[in-house]
């Protein structure tokens, strides 16, 4: 039951938290979509991101176009893709 019911919240999480669902506001700093990194990373000539890889640079893929970087690799956030849907696991 536990299982289900896990699988039931991740599913709904994943519906509700699509990157083109995401509101835009004024005041947004940094937009950190991991689905648009692969994109995101060809653009900026960067190489690409493989599945489970600690990620080195996280590129703004709103307009302004910054950069997020962790010094420290072993605090580097992981990017998970099935190739369908993406996102960043961090570690705390």
């Amino acid at each position: 039951m536990k299982t289900c019911a896990a699988f039931c919240i991740l599913a709904l999480t994943i519906h509700v938290a699509r990157p083109a669902e995401l509101p835009v506001r004024d005041s947004l700093i940094f937009r950190l979509e991991a689905s648009a990194q692969a994109e995101a990373r060809q653009a900026a000539s960067l190489p690409p991101i493989q599945r489970f890889q600690p990620v080195d640079i996280a590129l703004d893929t709103s307009s302004a176009g910054r950069r997020a970087m962790q010094a420290v690799a072993d605090r580097r956030p992981e990017f998970v893709s099935n190739g369908e849907a993406a996102y960043f696991k961090f570690d705390g």
